[in-house]
């Protein structure tokens, strides 16, 4: 028998399960906490919370093309786990779940608080976090099912559901189930805070397993038995979890241009992280580079200071260098030229593309004077190379100037110019930059 040819659709289906596609990511807790204190939970505004995630939920439907019927007619359409693994898949098709079951979620809140007066929404309340939690299972079994969600996002939907399953135990007085699933949500979120040391999303995990021990503790009171603090980090580690910790190593040394440099506390080794995953995610804003500059400047203040205490302790030895200092530099450097490409981006007059291009190419020759790198060849190549794209950049906007003015040969001769910078620092073009 001949070997049995494979049906196109499932060539096609192959070919897309082949092709390396990106992790989806999404970070639950923070979002959430993001949009709640944004939208009416910092006044324990729970209707107003509620009316936000519905307009959400038409937000994210519409963007997606995922309408349930028309003006006339309902058609339920849910997520499936095809939606997600596909190759047009994002997170935002895992919000479509979580939104749900957050709008179930604080419907249910805001009928706790007028319980006291109309016992009948009591009732009510539990039907709502039946439907969230409900929302909040298919979310978790979504992730859990997923070959491009990755493992962060599926322990934060794994505490997130272990959450809305606690809560509603609680309404129950199903003590003990209530505390399982609040011992699981408060175990996992200590352990991702573990992971993230350093990053200031740690506060937010760290702060949200502290406000589940007032519950837990009222159910271990329920329940008769004692609740071991000490002992819940270590009672839902999961594979997953050693997962996790095991991607993020800690960073005690890192290499940079063949050269060994020690990290010296686990403040800058988060600090280099939060780096690494800002170069590593595909949208990137302005505020993002920012945010990430003001601390890098902290680092370099920090680090200077700690050589000035060192040589007023040994005023008569010659204190080398610091690589550390060097690299904390070249780094600021590097996100600001990167933060200033975007910009760029935004603008729409030549004058302000040209007055940013300057700053760029400013700092280009700042990095070629940095001590350890003002001796390196190669690197002294690759900045010169990117120097002359960024410089015909710069004269094809001066070009643009001059011909909007009518000043037609000064114009060509610009738009010459920027061609010839461009092809010289092309031929650099695929050496690896600043590795």
């Amino acid at each position: 028998m001949g070997t049995e040819e494979v049906p196109a659709p499932a060539q096609t289906l192959l070919a897309k399960i082949d092709k390396k596609l990106p992790s989806i990511i999404l970070k639950v807790l923070p979002v959430l906490k993001e949009r709640q204190q944004q939208h009416g939970l910092r006044h324990s505004d729970f209707q107003r919370y509620h009316g936000y995630c519905t307009r959400r939920l038409r937000r994210l439907r519409e963007t997606l093309r995922m309408p349930q019927g028309d003006r006339r007619h309902f058609k339920k359409k849910d997520v499936t786990l095809i939606d997600i693994d596909s190759e047009k898949g994002d997170s935002r098709y895992l919000e479509i779940p979580l939104t749900l079951s957050e709008r179930a979620w604080s419907y249910a809140m805001a009928l706790k608080q007028d319980a006291n007066t109309e016992p009948r929404k009591k009732f009510h309340s539990i039907c709502r976090l039946q439907k969230a939690k409900d929302h909040a299972e298919i979310l978790f079994n979504m992730t859990t099912e997923s070959i491009r969600v990755d493992a962060r996002t599926k322990l934060e939907c794994e505490a997130y559901f272990a959450f809305i399953n606690a809560t509603l135990c609680f309404e129950l007085h199903n003590w003990n189930s209530a505390v399982e699933n609040f011992k699981k949500a408060q175990s996992i979120y200590n352990q991702i805070a573990q992971v993230l040391g350093e990053h200031p999303e740690a506060v937010i995990y760290t702060e949200k397993s502290t406000e589940l021990l007032p519950s837990m503790r009222f159910c271990a009171y329920q329940t008769g038995d004692k609740l071991d603090i000490s002992e819940l980090s270590a009672e839902f580690k999961s594979a997953a979890i050693e997962a996790l910790i095991a991607q993020r190593p800690k960073m005690s040394e890192i290499t940079f241009r063949n050269n060994k440099i020690t990290i010296p506390n686990d403040k800058l080794a988060g600090l280099l992280a939060r780096i690494e995953d800002l170069e590593e995610q595909e949208v990137k804003k302005v505020e993002m580079y920012e945010e990430i500059l003001v601390s890098v400047r902290d680092a370099i203040q920090s680090v200077r200071d700690a050589i000035s205490a060192e040589k007023e302790q040994q005023p008569s030895s010659n204190i080398k260098p610091s690589p550390l200092l060097n690299y904390l530099i070249y780094l600021r450097l590097r996100l600001t030229n990167s933060r200033t490409e975007l910009m760029i981006e935004e603008k729409t007059q030549p004058k302000d593309c040209i007055r940013l291009l300057e700053m760029i190419l400013h700092n280009y020759q700042e990095m070629l004077i940095i001590p350890g790198l003002d001796t390196d060849d190669e690197f002294q190549t690759e900045v010169d190379h990117l120097n002359l794209i960024f410089k015909a950049r710069r004269s094809q906007y001066m070009g643009q100037i001059f011909m909007a003015n009518k000043k037609w040969p000064e114009g060509f001769a610009l738009y010459g110019r920027s061609v010839e910078h461009a092809e010289k620092g092309a031929k650099g073009k695929n050496q690896p930059t600043f590795s």
